[in-house]
């Protein structure tokens, strides 16, 4: 199976099972809670003052596009075009080709549930790397000015999910009144970030839907989709470097496992021992080095690298 086959891969329980059955045009305590932060927003344009349901972190955000000058009737768009995009998506090359088919799978399968919606890929500035949306969504989409090398940044965009995600570095949900901008309020959007295997934020996974639509497995949905491509993130990143590594290498190289069994081998290696035919995976190494047997006893790694330099 390949990286992509297995990264397409949603745990069915997540994604059919709850969202796409229980997906609905929300409900009364939904609707309800909307209406008073549309109302909390209308007072803190019109007085400055925030409301005590106000979330702190929407709260300080609110603040700080205030503070810089931005305005609720029109953003500050930026884009990332050319050639500075075609940088970030070599820079993003892996990460982009990991989560397509997740974002793909997430946005058939909440499509297939009658919600209107966008799912995309930024990277750790915001910087939207890959989306997919609905055909119904695509004016709505294009009044956001959401399409690849979009920037969404506070700066830009004022208060939104993959800002506060990316500074937080948690799973953010932002109800439409939270938004900033007037031509945000009419989406909710849940964002979490997404990590490389040393704990650094390379990304965020998004998805924008229209208010009316509302459903708590959401949040376990972007979670799990986000944990998905990290795992593939890492994977193919891991087999890249041992590509590289055997490809290019000018010394012999054997790849083993914990049980002593050849995982991989490159021409070097089998010019030096002088077995041009040796297989590349499977053999017992103690079937070649007979030396070895008592050393191989005591190894419990996954896996070791052997060099075999030469002379």
């Amino acid at each position: 199976m390949t990286n992509q086959s297995k990264a397409s891969r949603l745990p069915r329980q997540v994604t059919v099972d709850t969202v796409e059955e229980n997906l609905s045009q929300g409900d009364a305590k939904h609707h309800e809670m909307l209406s008073l932060l549309e109302k909390a927003r209308k007072r803190y344009f019109s007085t400055g003052k925030i409301d005590a349901m106000v979330r702190p972190e929407i709260a300080a955000s609110w603040q700080r596009c205030k503070d810089a000058g931005l305005t609720p009737a029109k953003g500050r768009h930026r884009f990332v075009d050319g050639t500075p995009l075609e940088k970030k998506l070599r820079q993003n090359a892996y990460l982009v080709r990991i989560a397509t088919p997740v974002i793909d799978r997430v946005q058939r399968q909440l499509t297939s549930g009658s919600c209107l919606c966008a799912t995309y890929l930024t990277d750790n500035e915001g910087v939207v790397l890959y989306f997919s949306a609905n055909e119904l969504l695509d004016e709505s989409v294009r009044e956001m000015k959401l399409r690849v090398g979009s920037v969404w940044s506070e700066e830009t965009v004022g208060t939104n999910a993959i800002s506060l995600a990316l500074m937080y570095n948690k799973q953010f949900y932002t109800y439409a009144s939270e938004h900033y901008l007037n031509s945000h309020v009419i989406f909710n959007c849940v964002t979490a970030p997404v990590h490389s295997n040393d704990g650094e934020t390379v990304g965020a996974i998004t998805v924008t839907f229209y208010k009316e639509f509302y459903n708590d497995s959401l949040m376990a949905l972007i979670a799990t989709a986000a944990d998905l491509i990290e795992k593939q993130f890492l994977n193919l990143r891991n087999t890249a470097i041992i590509d590289y590594t055997l490809n290019d290498a000018s010394d012999g190289v054997l790849i083993l496992d914990g049980k002593m069994r050849v995982l991989q081998v490159n021409s070097h290696f089998r010019q030096l021992i002088n077995e041009p035919s040796l297989p590349a995976a499977s053999m017992d190494v103690s079937s070649l080095f007979k030396a070895w047997t008592r050393v191989a006893s005591g190894i419990t790694k996954a896996f070791m690298f052997v060099w075999a330099r030469r002379s």
